[in-house]
């Protein structure tokens, strides 16, 4: 757990203020003037080789570079040299204050450089550089006219000069004493003792201001003397510009002073921008609401993040500096914000933030040694209090697991995240699930329909409270970008913010247009819906379009359906009451099943290394994929419309190549064999299977039909006798023979005894009706009944 930064005691904060300064200036200097890194991988520099920050200094002279990097690691080196740290902890407590020192520092270095070269000008100047030398030149003129040379110096402060940013960068070695004194704070951590110090923190950024330009240095010429005139706004967003002119020779030539006039083009501006910054989802506790912090991005550290984006962040800790009338009526209260010097953009949703123990590594080499089956078993530590749901939880794994995001020449991308949607009746444990999964995924969001809007699914357009400008504050979809988006009550939510989510679930973008605002965000992540039938429990007489309410294009854009069904059997019904009483005696599943489940960290580190494969297909894998495709879609083509509810389609195809690439990555492996398609295949049929499965023979109305129920595609022959007889002769005799129907079938490939048990069903749901002398005949009584069944009308 991180601590706290140590807090100093007043009268050691007043030997921190007024310290040393020259003498940590000098050492300062000498830093930059002999270091040299001995980083294997450093490019060595072509005049000064190793000496990092001489090649950075040479960068900036030159025009090539606008930021030199300050690493406290590499001081902490040089002061250990030196046998003391006494700049070092001060840097850190009073972080402002001695950054003004390194700024120093450089200048006097900088100019050094340019002496010793004699670089008047960069190569190719910019209209600063031509500026800053008119206005050193005038300097010189003042001093050889007889102005005292510390005042003609003063005229015009450093920072007008400056054509760099000094970035403070962190401990990069987390074994280094430097990195205990800057460990990466929670948000909560972050309180008063942290104010004016350097802080480093975690976060996910959910509001982006746009960039503007703040005014660095103003600059002022006087209306009766044309003398120039410098203020420096180092804080805040708000100053009191100079009114007066304060020149010897204006307020002699006049009574009163003359008026001073902002002139933008000598004034020196930087790119501003507020990111609003939210603890992640493993840092909040269970039931609180994630606190968030304003930061502040100046110069070249804007535009480096988005809202979504998870990075670390460091700099100073500051109060806001508020003038005018807010500063008299503020009181003892004040608002505070981080002025970034260093962005990490987490790159991958998955961070190494649980370090696997030796016990762990030991464990899981021995399950792999045994030939256990990694995908069995980490697939039963997800949600081990759930009874059951076995092909769900595996299909939950491979979600985590994902594929691999396929991007072609000419720029069309391939999603590899997948898709998921539970639905079924309520109390099947489809929101504990929702839950389970997002405790693992180390970057998660869970919402709910009902209380989910469309611009809280997407991006909602907000009006800046300091600029009054419109910016984009980052819904759910763009917070879990490489993450899990979880949807409870999905059929809860109304269909025009519904539809918000399908560009997200094929694109994996959002578009924006809205007050001027035109953009596309970035909304990589895989989402997992649970949705309740419309009517309290799912009715198999009718499809899951018509049970769950959702429209067609968006069911086809979930890779897999399972429905989940809360069914009578006695068995399964004991089975499921003994576990439950268990887990609420001890806390924990059945003693027979606990020791072999691994915890949420194992998890999350195995599919974090899964996540490092990118499994290709071999060209002799091909043919049998495509022969099994081709299988699949023979068979539904051989069904009428009204026999088949689910199709098999080219989404299909893609859904069950993500789930190879998945089943493959959890192997570690770099290929993907036929034992990996016939897995993703054998789900896949699973969840079709669920939607379309059959009720038991006493129920009083059909199910659905299966793609391979046999009796109800023999049902089906029987009904087209039956209304070929019907269209032949209407008021005539319409039973059918079994003899004719014996030859029906026997043609398409079905035998005697399918016949006779598709009758034995249907004449005991009444449907059919035997008749004749030895019962040879048979009638359809119930045909109404059937369509309504197969079709899934209300």
């Amino acid at each position: 757990m991180a601590t706290h930064l140590p807090v100093l005691r007043y009268r050691d904060r007043l030997s921190v203020t007024y310290g040393k300064y020259g003498e940590h200036k000098e050492k300062l200097k000498d830093f930059l003037r002999t270091y040299e890194t001995t980083e294997p991988d450093y490019r060595r520099h072509r005049v000064h080789d190793r000496k990092k920050y001489r090649a950075q200094m040479q960068g900036i002279i030159d025009g090539e570079s606008k930021v030199l990097q300050f690493f406290l690691d590499d001081y902490e080196k040089y002061e250990q040299g030196d046998g003391e740290s006494a700049f070092l902890e001060q840097l850190l407590q009073n972080t402002k204050r001695n950054l003004s020192l390194i700024y120093q520092a450089v200048d006097e270095e900088l100019e050094q450089m340019k002496m010793e070269e004699e670089i008047l000008l960069p190569q190719y100047p910019t209209a600063q550089d031509l500026r800053n030398f008119w206005r050193k030149r005038e300097i010189k003129k003042a001093i050889e006219d007889g102005m005292d040379a510390e005042a003609a110096v003063a005229s015009y402060p450093p920072e007008i000069f400056r054509t760099y940013e000094v970035h403070l960068v962190p401990p990069m070695s987390p074994d280094s004493e430097l990195a205990k004194k800057v460990e990466t704070l929670d948000l909560r951590q972050v309180r008063s003792q942290c104010v004016g110090s350097f802080v480093k923190l975690d976060g996910t950024v959910t509001k982006v201001d746009s960039v503007k330009p703040k005014t660095v240095v103003a600059a002022y010429v006087c209306q009766t003397c044309g003398a120039e005139s410098c203020q420096v706004v180092s804080e805040g967003l708000q100053f009191m510009p100079v009114t007066k002119c304060g020149t010897e020779r204006c307020r002699k030539a006049r009574k009163n002073q003359g008026q001073m006039a902002l002139d933008a083009r000598f004034s020196k501006f930087s790119s501003f921008q507020q990111i609003r910054v939210q603890e992640p989802a493993w840092q909040v506790p269970e039931g609180n609401v994630p606190r968030s912090m304003t930061c502040v991005l100046e110069g070249h550290n804007t535009r480096k993040l988005m809202p979504g984006d998870c990075a670390t962040v460091a700099g100073i800790y500051m109060p806001e500096r508020k003038t005018g009338y807010q500063g008299l009526v503020e009181g003892m209260v004040s608002d505070c914000y981080l002025e970034v010097h260093y962005i990490n953009k987490h790159k991958k949703g998955y961070e190494d933030k649980d370090v696997m123990s030796q016990d762990d590594l030991r464990r899981l080499d021995a399950d792999r040694r045994s030939g256990v089956d990694m995908l069995e078993r980490l697939s039963q530590s997800i949600a081990p209090e759930i009874y059951g749901h076995e092909d769900v939880k595996r299909a939950l794994l491979l979600l985590l697991v994902g594929g691999a995001t396929k991007t072609q020449k000419d720029g069309m991308k391939t999603r590899g995240d997948i898709h998921i949607l539970l639905m079924g009746d309520p109390g099947v444990a489809k929101s504990q699930l929702l839950r389970a999964l997002t405790k693992i995924a180390p970057r998660a969001v869970y919402t709910t329909g009902k209380g989910t809007s469309g611009v809280g699914l997407t991006a909602s357009v907000v009006r800046d409270k300091n600029t009054n400008e419109m910016s984009l504050d980052g819904g759910a979809l763009v917070l879990a970008d490489n993450g899990v988006c979880c949807i409870d009550e999905f059929d809860k939510m109304e269909e025009s913010d519904r539809t918000a989510i399908h560009e997200v679930m094929e694109q994996q973008t959002i578009s924006i247009a809205k007050a001027g605002i035109t953009t596309q965000l970035n909304a990589r992540a895989s989402i997992l819906a649970a949705a309740n039938p419309k009517y309290g429990r799912y009715d198999l007489r009718k499809s899951a379009m018509v049970n769950m309410d959702l429209p067609a294009a968006l069911l086809s854009r979930f890779d897999l359906q399972f429905l989940i069904l809360d069914e009578q059997d006695v068995d399964r019904d004991r089975q499921l009451a003994r576990h439950v009483l268990t887990v609420h005696q001890s806390g924990r599943p059945p003693a027979a099943h606990s020791g072999d489940h691994y915890s949420a960290a194992i998890i999350r580190s195995m599919v974090a290394f899964a996540k490092n494969k990118e499994p290709k297909m071999d060209s002799d894998l091909i043919d049998s994929v495509v022969s099994k495709y081709v299988e699949l879609r023979s068979r539904e083509r051989g069904m009428r419309p009204d026999q088949c509810t689910n199709y098999t389609t080219p989404r299909t195809l893609l859904a069950i190549m993500r789930l190879s690439q998945a089943i493959a990555r959890l192997r570690f492996s770099d290929r993907i064999t036929e034992a990996d398609f016939d897995e993703a295949l054998r789900l896949m049929t699973a969840s079709k299977q669920s939607v379309m499965r059959p009720r038991g023979e006493d129920d009083d109305y059909l199910a659905p039909p299966d793609l391979n129920d046999t009796k109800t595609i023999i049902l089906g022959i029987i009904v087209d006798m039956h209304r070929k007889l019907k269209r032949q002769n209407p008021a005539g005799n319409h039973g059918i023979k079994k003899e004719d129907i014996k030859t029906k079938i026997i043609a398409q490939n079905y035998s005697e005894e399918d016949m006779n048990e598709c009758i034995r069903l249907y004449t005991a749901l009444k449907v059919l009706l035997l008749g004749g002398e030895d019962g040879d005949i048979v009638y359809v009584v119930n045909e109404r009944g059937y369509e309504q069944a197969t079709q899934g009308t209300e």
